[in-house]
């Protein structure tokens, strides 16, 4: 968590979505196979997208934090917090 809020601190990069938009994408369904190398052209290290109206149980979640690591065991992956 710690090397995400840091490598967003340098650019400090906070995505908003138009309401339509963004509607659209949390209805979208997440199958088959995605086209991850898109992911490794993200604009910054670390981006933070808000997710207005979205919970975690009862707990509401403003945002996340987002970025591509190389750390994984298979290659690169998506870590947010």
């Amino acid at each position: 968590m710690y090397s995400l809020l840091s490598a967003w601190r340098v650019t400090r990069g906070i995505y908003r979505f138009d309401d339509t938009i963004y509607e659209a994408l949390c209805k979208t369904p997440v199958t088959g196979q995605l086209p991850t190398e898109l992911l490794k052209r993200l604009p910054e290290w670390t981006v933070y997208v808000g997710t207005p109206g979205k919970k975690l149980g009862s707990d509401d979640i403003h945002g996340m934090f987002a970025a591509i690591s190389d750390a994984g065991r298979n290659g690169n992956e998506m870590r947010c917090c």
